[in-house]
């Protein structure tokens, strides 16, 4: 809108500006006219598609993280009864049994689905689910039985595949190390905080220390195989 058309005007007059060798006050508009520009796309949301029911398509792009009997993870190319949705979803698929998660980076699945919009801010001074969805990009929400999904492309190999698989299979070696403090160790080491309920995680906070939760490297490599 108008303030795009101000900050690709800034960047215009101090490109200028530099032409005519005002190279300080041509780079100061020039960054004035980006910032913005930038702000204005990451503020203004895409049209975000309604509440239903859709035959979902999209590629699985984060590490399937278990909830209780669900399986969460996050879904980027999506397309909802063959159209682009233009936005990311976060997806719950539910009865998981503990054994058939099949789910990995980089896989393409097709499923029956239910779209929802995440729930803003309820409360003053509340949590608002939907602006941190959206600060991670993601604009709706998925819901389906995991049983109904089919992959209909398989994971090819890629960095962040592999990096989650590694990942997942140091998380198996520390369950079978230490079973009673697997929960605490895997956030500790890997940064994975899913097996962590809620009062553990605010203790940490309230005590000041919940920045040992988080992952390290160093951390990782104390792992032996």
């Amino acid at each position: 809108g108008v303030h795009r058309a101000i900050g690709i005007a800034l960047f215009g007059a101090g490109a200028l500006l530099l032409l005519f060798r005002k190279g300080l006050y041509g780079l100061l508009l020039m960054a004035a006219g980006l910032g913005v520009t930038l702000v204005c796309f990451a503020l203004v949301k895409p049209p975000l598609p309604g509440e239903g029911e859709y035959l979902l398509n999209a590629k699985v792009v984060s590490r399937p993280v278990v909830e209780e009997n669900r399986v969460k993870l996050t879904l980027d190319e999506v397309k909802l009864d063959g159209h682009p949705a233009g936005v990311r979803l976060q997806a719950y698929f539910s009865n998981y049994d503990g054994i058939s998660n099949f789910l990995r980076y980089g896989q393409h699945i097709e499923v029956q689905a239910r779209i929802f919009l995440p729930k803003g801010q309820t409360n003053p001074h509340g949590f608002d689910f939907a602006a941190y969805l959206w600060g991670q990009g993601i604009g709706a929400c998925a819901s389906a039985p995991l049983d109904e999904v089919q992959v209909t492309r398989p994971a090819g190999f890629s960095l962040m595949g592999a990096s989650i698989e590694l990942s997942e299979r140091l998380s198996r070696r520390i369950d079978r190390l230490f079973p009673r403090e697997s929960a605490l160790f895997t956030a500790m080491l890997l940064g994975d905080q899913s097996d962590l309920d809620e009062a553990f995680k605010r203790d940490y906070r309230a005590a000041g220390i919940a920045h040992v939760l988080a992952v390290s490297g160093l951390h990782v490599g104390y792992i032996a195989w």
